[in-house]
Protein backbone atom coordinates (compact mmCIF):
# COMPACT_ATOMS: atom_id res chain seq x y z
CA UNK A 1 0.00 0.00 0.00
CA UNK A 2 2.55 2.47 -1.34
CA UNK A 3 1.59 6.19 -2.03
CA UNK A 4 3.37 8.94 -3.48
CA UNK A 5 5.19 12.20 -3.15
CA UNK A 6 7.75 9.76 -0.92
CA UNK A 7 7.99 6.29 -1.53
CA UNK A 8 10.15 5.64 1.47
CA UNK A 9 10.47 6.33 5.30
CA UNK A 10 13.41 8.89 5.85
CA UNK A 11 16.71 7.34 7.59
CA UNK A 12 17.19 10.38 9.98
CA UNK A 13 16.43 10.86 13.83
CA UNK A 14 17.77 13.62 16.22
CA UNK A 15 19.37 11.66 18.70
CA UNK A 16 18.50 13.75 21.78
CA UNK A 17 14.91 12.62 21.12
CA UNK A 18 15.66 9.23 21.69
CA UNK A 19 16.03 7.86 25.71
CA UNK A 20 17.68 3.87 26.71
CA UNK A 21 18.95 3.44 23.35
CA UNK A 22 22.60 4.53 23.24
CA UNK A 23 23.61 1.01 25.20
CA UNK A 24 21.84 -0.51 21.46
CA UNK A 25 23.14 1.97 19.45
CA UNK A 26 26.84 1.53 20.13
CA UNK A 27 26.41 -2.78 20.03
CA UNK A 28 25.24 -1.94 16.29
CA UNK A 29 27.70 0.59 15.17
CA UNK A 30 30.22 -2.23 16.30
CA UNK A 31 29.10 -4.89 14.10
CA UNK A 32 28.95 -2.14 11.38
CA UNK A 33 32.31 -1.14 11.90
CA UNK A 34 33.57 -5.00 12.15
CA UNK A 35 35.89 -6.06 9.18
CA UNK A 36 35.32 -10.13 10.25
CA UNK A 37 33.10 -12.03 7.60
CA UNK A 38 31.04 -14.49 9.63
CA UNK A 39 30.55 -16.38 6.43
CA UNK A 40 33.62 -17.50 4.42
CA UNK A 41 32.18 -17.58 1.31
CA UNK A 42 31.56 -14.04 0.52
CA UNK A 43 32.17 -10.70 2.05
CA UNK A 44 28.76 -10.06 2.18
CA UNK A 45 27.48 -9.65 6.20
CA UNK A 46 23.72 -9.61 6.99
CA UNK A 47 22.78 -8.40 10.83
CA UNK A 48 18.86 -9.24 11.96
CA UNK A 49 17.44 -6.92 14.31
CA UNK A 50 14.95 -8.46 15.90
CA UNK A 51 12.21 -7.58 18.43
CA UNK A 52 8.40 -7.04 18.76
CA UNK A 53 6.46 -3.89 17.28
CA UNK A 54 6.56 -1.03 18.52
CA UNK A 55 10.39 -1.62 20.41
CA UNK A 56 12.02 0.85 18.46
CA UNK A 57 14.38 -1.56 16.10
CA UNK A 58 14.08 1.32 13.03
CA UNK A 59 14.77 4.55 15.51
CA UNK A 60 17.88 2.33 17.24
CA UNK A 61 19.12 1.41 13.73
CA UNK A 62 18.41 4.79 12.48
CA UNK A 63 20.94 6.25 15.45
CA UNK A 64 23.78 3.84 13.84
CA UNK A 65 23.31 4.83 10.20
CA UNK A 66 23.59 8.74 11.06
CA UNK A 67 26.41 7.84 13.66
CA UNK A 68 29.94 9.60 11.73
CA UNK A 69 32.15 6.69 11.92
CA UNK A 70 29.68 4.37 9.79
CA UNK A 71 28.99 7.51 7.32
CA UNK A 72 33.01 7.52 7.31
CA UNK A 73 32.81 3.70 6.93
CA UNK A 74 31.00 3.33 4.28
CA UNK A 75 31.31 4.68 0.66
CA UNK A 76 27.02 4.11 -0.10
CA UNK A 77 24.41 3.90 2.14
CA UNK A 78 20.73 2.96 1.29
CA UNK A 79 17.78 2.64 3.42
CA UNK A 80 14.58 1.05 2.03
CA UNK A 81 11.87 0.38 3.83
CA UNK A 82 8.11 -1.48 3.68
CA UNK A 83 8.38 -4.65 2.41
CA UNK A 84 5.25 -6.38 2.18
CA UNK A 85 4.78 -10.01 3.20
CA UNK A 86 4.29 -10.19 -0.46
CA UNK A 87 7.80 -10.00 -1.78
CA UNK A 88 9.16 -9.29 -4.95
CA UNK A 89 12.57 -9.24 -6.54
CA UNK A 90 11.57 -6.39 -8.82
CA UNK A 91 10.37 -3.95 -6.55
CA UNK A 92 12.80 -4.42 -3.90
CA UNK A 93 15.44 -3.79 -6.68
CA UNK A 94 13.76 -1.11 -8.06
CA UNK A 95 14.04 0.44 -4.38
CA UNK A 96 17.35 -0.54 -3.64
CA UNK A 97 18.30 1.99 -6.71
CA UNK A 98 15.93 4.69 -6.27
CA UNK A 99 17.97 5.21 -2.42
CA UNK A 100 21.03 4.54 -3.80
CA UNK A 101 20.78 7.22 -6.83
CA UNK A 102 18.08 9.27 -6.00
CA UNK A 103 16.38 8.18 -9.21
CA UNK A 104 13.12 6.18 -10.41
CA UNK A 105 13.76 3.07 -12.35
CA UNK A 106 9.95 1.86 -12.58
CA UNK A 107 9.94 1.93 -16.54
CA UNK A 108 13.07 -0.35 -16.54
CA UNK A 109 12.53 -4.53 -16.73
CA UNK A 110 13.93 -6.64 -14.78
CA UNK A 111 16.84 -7.39 -16.52
CA UNK A 112 17.64 -3.81 -17.14
CA UNK A 113 17.48 -2.98 -13.29
CA UNK A 114 20.06 -6.37 -12.78
CA UNK A 115 22.68 -4.60 -14.76
CA UNK A 116 22.10 -0.93 -13.28
CA UNK A 117 22.41 -2.16 -9.91
CA UNK A 118 25.59 -4.11 -10.68
CA UNK A 119 26.64 -0.87 -11.85
CA UNK A 120 25.91 1.03 -8.67
CA UNK A 121 27.60 -1.44 -6.23
CA UNK A 122 30.19 -2.77 -8.73
CA UNK A 123 33.19 -2.21 -6.09
CA UNK A 124 31.91 -0.42 -3.51
CA UNK A 125 31.92 -1.06 0.20
CA UNK A 126 27.96 -0.37 1.39
CA UNK A 127 25.07 -0.45 4.06
CA UNK A 128 21.70 -1.29 3.10
CA UNK A 129 19.07 -1.23 5.28
CA UNK A 130 15.91 -3.20 5.03
CA UNK A 131 13.58 -1.90 7.59
CA UNK A 132 10.36 -3.93 8.44
CA UNK A 133 10.49 -7.42 6.59
CA UNK A 134 8.37 -10.03 6.81
CA UNK A 135 9.66 -12.70 3.88
CA UNK A 136 10.65 -15.99 4.97
CA UNK A 137 11.05 -17.49 1.75
CA UNK A 138 14.83 -18.26 1.55
CA UNK A 139 14.80 -18.65 -2.62
CA UNK A 140 13.51 -15.21 -2.97
CA UNK A 141 16.19 -13.91 -0.12
CA UNK A 142 18.81 -15.62 -1.99
CA UNK A 143 17.99 -14.42 -5.27
CA UNK A 144 18.42 -10.70 -4.25
CA UNK A 145 21.09 -11.65 -1.64
CA UNK A 146 23.03 -12.92 -5.23
CA UNK A 147 21.79 -9.36 -6.85
CA UNK A 148 24.12 -7.37 -4.18
CA UNK A 149 27.05 -9.84 -4.32
CA UNK A 150 28.79 -7.25 -6.56
CA UNK A 151 30.70 -5.31 -3.77
CA UNK A 152 33.84 -4.43 -1.90
CA UNK A 153 34.79 -6.44 1.41
CA UNK A 154 33.17 -5.04 4.63
CA UNK A 155 29.67 -4.50 2.93
CA UNK A 156 26.98 -4.99 5.46
CA UNK A 157 23.19 -5.30 5.66
CA UNK A 158 21.18 -4.67 7.85
CA UNK A 159 17.41 -6.43 8.58
CA UNK A 160 15.06 -5.27 11.09
CA UNK A 161 11.85 -7.98 11.60
CA UNK A 162 9.69 -8.45 14.11
CA UNK A 163 9.74 -12.30 12.78
CA UNK A 164 12.75 -14.85 14.22
CA UNK A 165 11.86 -16.70 11.08
CA UNK A 166 13.06 -13.56 9.09
CA UNK A 167 16.15 -13.48 11.26
CA UNK A 168 16.72 -16.73 10.24
CA UNK A 169 16.59 -16.68 6.59
CA UNK A 170 18.43 -13.69 6.41
CA UNK A 171 21.35 -14.13 8.79
CA UNK A 172 24.98 -14.64 8.55
CA UNK A 173 25.33 -14.13 12.10
CA UNK A 174 23.66 -14.14 14.97
CA UNK A 175 20.84 -11.93 14.94
CA UNK A 176 20.77 -8.63 17.56
CA UNK A 177 17.67 -9.18 20.08
CA UNK A 178 16.99 -5.84 20.99
CA UNK A 179 14.93 -5.96 24.22
CA UNK A 180 12.49 -3.06 26.10
CA UNK A 181 13.75 -0.19 27.91
CA UNK A 182 14.34 -0.54 31.65
CA UNK A 183 11.76 0.79 34.04
CA UNK A 184 13.85 3.74 34.84
CA UNK A 185 14.25 5.12 31.06
CA UNK A 186 10.40 4.10 30.70
CA UNK A 187 9.27 6.39 32.99
CA UNK A 188 11.70 9.13 31.86
CA UNK A 189 10.51 8.78 28.47
CA UNK A 190 6.48 8.51 29.85
CA UNK A 191 7.32 11.82 32.35
CA UNK A 192 9.12 13.55 29.12
CA UNK A 193 5.49 13.12 26.99
CA UNK A 194 3.50 13.70 29.94
CA UNK A 195 4.89 16.70 31.21
CA UNK A 196 5.96 19.87 30.32
CA UNK A 197 9.38 19.11 29.83
CA UNK A 198 11.46 21.16 32.33
CA UNK A 199 8.41 21.59 34.57
CA UNK A 200 8.10 20.52 38.08
CA UNK A 201 7.05 16.85 38.25
CA UNK A 202 4.50 16.65 41.47
CA UNK A 203 5.77 13.36 43.32
CA UNK A 204 2.29 11.90 43.80
CA UNK A 205 1.58 11.38 39.82
CA UNK A 206 5.48 10.61 38.99
CA UNK A 207 4.25 7.34 41.56
CA UNK A 208 1.37 6.57 39.28
CA UNK A 209 3.55 6.84 35.83
CA UNK A 210 5.82 4.09 37.64
CA UNK A 211 3.12 1.90 37.79
CA UNK A 212 1.38 2.83 34.42
CA UNK A 213 4.82 2.30 32.33
CA UNK A 214 5.58 -1.01 34.57
CA UNK A 215 2.30 -2.33 32.52
CA UNK A 216 4.15 -1.42 29.29
CA UNK A 217 6.79 -4.04 29.07
CA UNK A 218 9.26 -2.06 28.25
CA UNK A 219 7.70 -1.01 24.86
CA UNK A 220 8.66 2.57 23.87
CA UNK A 221 5.19 3.41 21.32
CA UNK A 222 3.05 2.41 24.14
CA UNK A 223 5.26 4.62 26.83
CA UNK A 224 4.57 7.49 24.18
CA UNK A 225 1.24 6.78 23.29
CA UNK A 226 0.12 6.63 27.01
CA UNK A 227 2.31 10.11 28.21
CA UNK A 228 0.82 11.93 25.63
CA UNK A 229 -2.81 10.62 25.96
CA UNK A 230 -2.06 12.43 29.66
CA UNK A 231 -0.26 15.43 28.29
CA UNK A 232 -0.45 18.37 30.54
CA UNK A 233 -2.94 16.79 32.47
CA UNK A 234 -2.20 17.20 36.01
CA UNK A 235 -5.62 15.43 37.55
CA UNK A 236 -4.79 12.68 39.54
CA UNK A 237 -8.10 10.81 39.44
CA UNK A 238 -7.81 10.44 35.66
CA UNK A 239 -3.85 9.26 36.07
CA UNK A 240 -5.78 6.63 37.99
CA UNK A 241 -8.40 5.80 35.93
CA UNK A 242 -5.63 5.05 32.92
CA UNK A 243 -3.61 3.15 35.76
CA UNK A 244 -6.65 0.88 36.51
CA UNK A 245 -7.87 0.63 33.34
CA UNK A 246 -8.82 -3.52 32.92
CA UNK A 247 -7.67 -3.11 29.53
CA UNK A 248 -4.19 -3.80 31.28
CA UNK A 249 -5.22 -7.31 32.17
CA UNK A 250 -5.26 -8.51 28.54
CA UNK A 251 -1.95 -10.53 28.27
CA UNK A 252 0.66 -8.45 26.69
CA UNK A 253 2.06 -10.83 23.33
CA UNK A 254 3.46 -10.46 20.43
CA UNK A 255 0.82 -7.91 19.64
CA UNK A 256 -0.47 -7.55 23.12
CA UNK A 257 0.50 -3.88 22.68
CA UNK A 258 -2.89 -3.11 20.54
CA UNK A 259 -4.41 -3.01 23.55
CA UNK A 260 -2.44 -0.01 25.23
CA UNK A 261 -2.61 1.51 21.92
CA UNK A 262 -6.53 0.93 21.30
CA UNK A 263 -6.92 2.37 25.20
CA UNK A 264 -5.64 5.89 23.59
CA UNK A 265 -8.39 5.66 20.73
CA UNK A 266 -10.76 5.15 23.12
CA UNK A 267 -10.07 8.40 24.98
CA UNK A 268 -10.34 10.07 21.20
CA UNK A 269 -13.68 12.23 20.36
CA UNK A 270 -16.10 10.81 18.01
CA UNK A 271 -15.13 13.24 15.18
CA UNK A 272 -11.51 12.18 15.50
CA UNK A 273 -12.52 8.76 15.91
CA UNK A 274 -13.96 8.13 12.06
CA UNK A 275 -10.90 10.04 10.98
CA UNK A 276 -8.26 7.92 12.71
CA UNK A 277 -9.87 4.46 11.38
CA UNK A 278 -10.31 6.32 7.75
CA UNK A 279 -6.21 5.77 8.26
CA UNK A 280 -6.72 1.66 7.53
CA UNK A 281 -7.47 3.18 4.10
CA UNK A 282 -4.08 4.49 3.69
CA UNK A 283 -0.79 2.78 3.22
CA UNK A 284 1.80 2.08 6.58
CA UNK A 285 5.40 2.15 5.96
CA UNK A 286 5.40 5.21 4.11
CA UNK A 287 5.45 9.04 4.48
CA UNK A 288 2.22 10.83 3.45
CA UNK A 289 1.51 14.16 2.75
CA UNK A 290 -0.30 16.17 5.23
CA UNK A 291 -3.31 17.50 3.11
CA UNK A 292 -3.67 14.18 1.80
CA UNK A 293 -5.37 13.49 5.38
CA UNK A 294 -7.02 16.11 6.00
CA UNK A 295 -7.86 15.94 1.73
CA UNK A 296 -9.57 12.42 1.86
CA UNK A 297 -11.69 13.53 5.73
CA UNK A 298 -13.07 16.12 4.13
CA UNK A 299 -13.99 14.25 0.86
CA UNK A 300 -15.76 11.82 3.09
CA UNK A 301 -17.67 14.32 5.64
CA UNK A 302 -15.93 13.87 8.34
CA UNK A 303 -14.49 17.48 8.76
CA UNK A 304 -17.24 20.11 10.15
CA UNK A 305 -16.47 23.93 10.71
CA UNK A 306 -18.85 25.43 13.05
CA UNK A 307 -17.37 29.27 12.34
CA UNK A 308 -18.36 30.16 9.35
CA UNK A 309 -15.30 31.93 9.41
CA UNK A 310 -13.64 29.16 9.89
CA UNK A 311 -12.24 26.98 6.60
CA UNK A 312 -13.00 23.33 6.66
CA UNK A 313 -9.29 23.20 6.02
CA UNK A 314 -8.25 24.72 9.00
CA UNK A 315 -10.57 22.30 10.92
CA UNK A 316 -9.42 19.51 9.11
CA UNK A 317 -6.00 20.61 9.99
CA UNK A 318 -6.50 20.72 13.77
CA UNK A 319 -8.19 17.21 13.49
CA UNK A 320 -4.54 16.27 11.69
CA UNK A 321 -2.72 17.58 14.83
CA UNK A 322 -5.04 16.32 17.39
CA UNK A 323 -3.91 12.76 16.33
CA UNK A 324 -0.44 13.91 15.87
CA UNK A 325 -0.08 14.60 19.37
CA UNK A 326 -1.73 11.30 20.93
CA UNK A 327 1.07 9.37 19.00
CA UNK A 328 -0.69 8.07 16.10
CA UNK A 329 1.38 9.16 13.53
CA UNK A 330 5.37 8.83 12.80
CA UNK A 331 8.81 10.00 11.69
CA UNK A 332 7.08 13.60 10.98
CA UNK A 333 8.68 15.44 8.34
CA UNK A 334 8.93 19.63 9.13
CA UNK A 335 9.53 22.33 6.45
CA UNK A 336 12.09 24.88 7.64
CA UNK A 337 9.22 27.06 8.87
CA UNK A 338 7.89 24.50 11.32
CA UNK A 339 4.83 23.71 8.75
CA UNK A 340 4.24 19.96 9.48
CA UNK A 341 4.80 18.46 5.20
CA UNK A 342 4.24 14.91 5.81
CA UNK A 343 4.06 11.75 8.27
CA UNK A 344 4.23 7.82 8.53
CA UNK A 345 1.56 5.46 10.14
CA UNK A 346 3.55 3.53 12.32
CA UNK A 347 2.63 -0.17 11.07
CA UNK A 348 1.12 -1.18 14.71
CA UNK A 349 -0.86 2.15 14.80
CA UNK A 350 -1.72 1.17 11.09
CA UNK A 351 -2.93 -2.35 12.74
CA UNK A 352 -4.93 -0.42 15.38
CA UNK A 353 -6.86 1.42 12.61
CA UNK A 354 -8.01 -1.27 10.68
CA UNK A 355 -9.04 -3.36 14.24
CA UNK A 356 -11.16 -0.10 15.05
CA UNK A 357 -12.61 0.63 11.46
CA UNK A 358 -15.20 -1.66 11.78
CA UNK A 359 -17.38 -3.85 9.05
CA UNK A 360 -17.48 -0.28 6.54
CA UNK A 361 -13.82 -1.08 5.75
CA UNK A 362 -12.85 -4.41 3.71
CA UNK A 363 -10.65 -5.97 1.63
CA UNK A 364 -13.72 -8.22 0.48
CA UNK A 365 -17.24 -7.76 -0.45
CA UNK A 366 -18.43 -9.27 2.31
CA UNK A 367 -21.53 -6.97 3.52
CA UNK A 368 -23.68 -4.65 2.23
CA UNK A 369 -22.66 -2.42 5.06
CA UNK A 370 -19.54 -2.47 3.31
CA UNK A 371 -18.66 1.19 2.71
CA UNK A 372 -15.18 1.37 1.90
CA UNK A 373 -12.80 -0.57 -0.10
CA UNK A 374 -8.79 -0.86 -0.72
CA UNK A 375 -7.60 -3.71 -3.53
CA UNK A 376 -3.99 -4.54 -4.12
CA UNK A 377 -3.70 -6.37 -6.71
CA UNK A 378 -0.80 -8.03 -5.53
CA UNK A 379 -2.28 -9.06 -2.10
CA UNK A 380 -5.66 -9.57 -3.34
CA UNK A 381 -7.25 -10.88 -6.83
CA UNK A 382 -11.05 -11.22 -6.41
CA UNK A 383 -12.63 -14.34 -8.78
CA UNK A 384 -15.33 -13.97 -10.99
CA UNK A 385 -18.14 -14.01 -8.35
CA UNK A 386 -16.11 -11.96 -5.77
CA UNK A 387 -15.94 -9.47 -8.60
CA UNK A 388 -19.84 -9.71 -9.27
CA UNK A 389 -20.00 -9.01 -5.31
CA UNK A 390 -17.85 -6.20 -5.49
CA UNK A 391 -19.66 -4.83 -7.86
CA UNK A 392 -23.24 -5.06 -6.41
CA UNK A 393 -22.35 -3.10 -3.25
CA UNK A 394 -24.31 0.33 -4.36
CA UNK A 395 -23.37 2.62 -0.87
CA UNK A 396 -19.60 1.96 -1.54
CA UNK A 397 -18.07 5.73 -0.23
CA UNK A 398 -13.96 5.39 -1.12
CA UNK A 399 -12.43 2.69 -3.44
CA UNK A 400 -8.77 2.71 -3.59
CA UNK A 401 -6.77 0.29 -5.99
CA UNK A 402 -2.75 0.34 -6.37
CA UNK A 403 -1.85 -2.00 -9.12
CA UNK A 404 1.57 -3.68 -8.98
CA UNK A 405 1.62 -6.76 -10.76
CA UNK A 406 -1.50 -6.06 -13.32
CA UNK A 407 -3.28 -3.22 -14.68
CA UNK A 408 -7.07 -3.69 -15.32
CA UNK A 409 -8.44 -2.91 -18.60
CA UNK A 410 -10.59 0.49 -19.42
CA UNK A 411 -14.21 -2.32 -18.68
CA UNK A 412 -12.72 -2.54 -15.14
CA UNK A 413 -12.47 1.48 -14.90
CA UNK A 414 -15.93 1.28 -16.52
CA UNK A 415 -17.60 -1.13 -13.93
CA UNK A 416 -16.84 0.82 -10.77
CA UNK A 417 -18.02 4.45 -12.40
CA UNK A 418 -21.01 2.72 -13.77
CA UNK A 419 -21.78 0.52 -9.93
CA UNK A 420 -20.52 3.47 -7.07
CA UNK A 421 -22.44 5.83 -8.15
CA UNK A 422 -22.00 6.72 -4.36
CA UNK A 423 -18.56 6.83 -4.67
CA UNK A 424 -16.43 10.47 -2.69
CA UNK A 425 -13.15 8.83 -3.11
CA UNK A 426 -11.89 7.20 -5.46
CA UNK A 427 -7.86 6.06 -5.75
CA UNK A 428 -6.78 4.36 -8.68
CA UNK A 429 -2.66 4.10 -8.94
CA UNK A 430 -0.50 2.99 -11.47
CA UNK A 431 -3.08 2.48 -14.25
CA UNK A 432 -2.08 1.79 -17.56
CA UNK A 433 -4.45 3.13 -19.42
CA UNK A 434 -4.13 5.62 -22.68
CA UNK A 435 -7.79 6.93 -21.82
CA UNK A 436 -10.47 6.70 -18.87
CA UNK A 437 -14.23 5.41 -20.12
CA UNK A 438 -16.69 8.77 -20.58
CA UNK A 439 -18.70 6.67 -17.63
CA UNK A 440 -16.22 8.57 -15.23
CA UNK A 441 -18.72 11.40 -15.47
CA UNK A 442 -21.44 9.17 -13.94
CA UNK A 443 -19.69 9.65 -10.53
CA UNK A 444 -21.62 13.21 -9.51
CA UNK A 445 -20.78 12.65 -5.76
CA UNK A 446 -16.99 12.14 -6.50
CA UNK A 447 -14.98 14.93 -4.50
CA UNK A 448 -11.38 13.28 -4.45
CA UNK A 449 -9.72 11.37 -7.44
CA UNK A 450 -5.92 10.42 -7.71
CA UNK A 451 -4.98 9.36 -10.81
CA UNK A 452 -1.49 9.48 -10.19
CA UNK A 453 1.22 6.68 -11.55
CA UNK A 454 -0.50 6.56 -15.33
CA UNK A 455 2.28 6.62 -17.47
CA UNK A 456 0.11 6.05 -20.39
CA UNK A 457 -2.98 8.14 -20.15
CA UNK A 458 -2.95 11.15 -22.66
CA UNK A 459 -6.09 12.74 -22.12
CA UNK A 460 -9.65 13.08 -19.86
CA UNK A 461 -12.31 12.37 -21.36
CA UNK A 462 -15.27 15.33 -21.79
CA UNK A 463 -17.53 14.05 -19.36
CA UNK A 464 -15.16 15.22 -16.84
CA UNK A 465 -16.28 18.14 -16.77
CA UNK A 466 -19.25 16.69 -15.21
CA UNK A 467 -17.50 16.42 -11.46
CA UNK A 468 -19.19 19.12 -10.26
CA UNK A 469 -18.03 18.03 -6.64
CA UNK A 470 -14.90 17.09 -7.35
CA UNK A 471 -12.03 19.15 -4.50
CA UNK A 472 -8.99 17.07 -5.20
CA UNK A 473 -7.15 16.04 -8.73
CA UNK A 474 -3.92 14.16 -8.35
CA UNK A 475 -2.31 13.85 -11.79
CA UNK A 476 1.26 13.58 -10.62
CA UNK A 477 3.22 11.44 -12.64
CA UNK A 478 1.14 10.89 -15.66
CA UNK A 479 3.66 11.95 -17.91
CA UNK A 480 1.89 11.70 -21.54
CA UNK A 481 -0.80 13.47 -20.36
CA UNK A 482 -1.19 16.54 -23.08
CA UNK A 483 -4.58 18.05 -22.95
CA UNK A 484 -7.29 19.19 -19.90
CA UNK A 485 -11.05 18.64 -20.86
CA UNK A 486 -11.66 22.27 -22.57
CA UNK A 487 -13.77 23.15 -19.77
CA UNK A 488 -12.33 21.74 -16.38
CA UNK A 489 -12.71 25.10 -15.20
CA UNK A 490 -16.49 24.64 -14.55
CA UNK A 491 -15.30 22.41 -11.77
CA UNK A 492 -15.75 25.10 -9.67
CA UNK A 493 -15.34 23.18 -6.45
CA UNK A 494 -11.64 21.83 -6.87
CA UNK A 495 -9.63 23.02 -4.47
CA UNK A 496 -6.38 20.96 -4.70
CA UNK A 497 -4.76 19.84 -8.19
CA UNK A 498 -1.32 18.15 -8.24
CA UNK A 499 0.20 17.96 -12.06
CA UNK A 500 3.79 17.04 -12.85
CA UNK A 501 2.94 16.42 -17.07
CA UNK A 502 6.17 17.55 -18.80
CA UNK A 503 3.99 16.93 -22.52
CA UNK A 504 0.81 18.39 -21.00
CA UNK A 505 -0.36 22.04 -22.92
CA UNK A 506 -2.62 24.16 -21.44
CA UNK A 507 -3.35 26.52 -24.71
CA UNK A 508 -3.77 30.14 -23.79
CA UNK A 509 -2.03 31.88 -21.10
CA UNK A 510 -5.44 33.04 -20.08
CA UNK A 511 -6.63 29.48 -19.41
CA UNK A 512 -3.62 28.90 -17.77
CA UNK A 513 -4.37 31.52 -15.34
CA UNK A 514 -7.81 30.91 -14.41
CA UNK A 515 -6.62 27.18 -14.19
CA UNK A 516 -4.23 28.35 -11.67
CA UNK A 517 -6.93 30.96 -9.65
CA UNK A 518 -9.95 28.73 -9.76
CA UNK A 519 -8.26 26.43 -7.03
CA UNK A 520 -9.15 27.91 -4.08
CA UNK A 521 -6.59 26.36 -1.43
CA UNK A 522 -3.95 24.40 -2.79
CA UNK A 523 -1.13 22.93 -0.62
CA UNK A 524 1.40 22.30 -4.29
CA UNK A 525 0.80 22.57 -7.79
CA UNK A 526 3.41 20.78 -9.51
CA UNK A 527 3.26 22.87 -12.57
CA UNK A 528 6.10 21.83 -15.36
CA UNK A 529 3.48 21.98 -18.38
CA UNK A 530 4.24 24.20 -21.55
CA UNK A 531 1.95 27.04 -22.59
Amino acid sequence: MDNNVREQTHSYVRASDIIGRESDKESIVQMLLSLDNYNNDDHLDVIPIVGIGGLGKTTVVKLAYNDERVIQRFGLRMWVSSFSEHFTLGKTVEKILKSATGESFGHLDMDQMQRRLAAVLNGTRYLLVLDDVWNVDRIKWMDLRELLMNCSSGSKIIVTTRSKAVAVVTSTRDAYDLTGLSDGDCLSLFLKCALREGGDQPPNLVAIGREIVGKCGGVPLAVKTLGSLLYLNRDEDEWVRIRNNDIWEIDQQQSGILPILRLSYEQLPSHLRQCFAYCSMLPKGVQIPREMFINLWIAQGFVHSDNADRQVEDVGNHYFNELLSRFCFQEVVVAFDGEILACKIHNLVHDLAQSVAGIEYGKKAVSDRVRHIFLQDEDHQPGKEESKALLGLRNVRSFRCVFKVRSPDKAFVRAIATSFKRLRVLILISLQLEELPSSIGNLKRLRYLDLSQNSNLTSLPSSFCKLVNLQTLNLINCESLRDLPKYLLHLINIKTLYLTCQKLSLGKKSYHQGLKTSLVFVYYIYMTARD
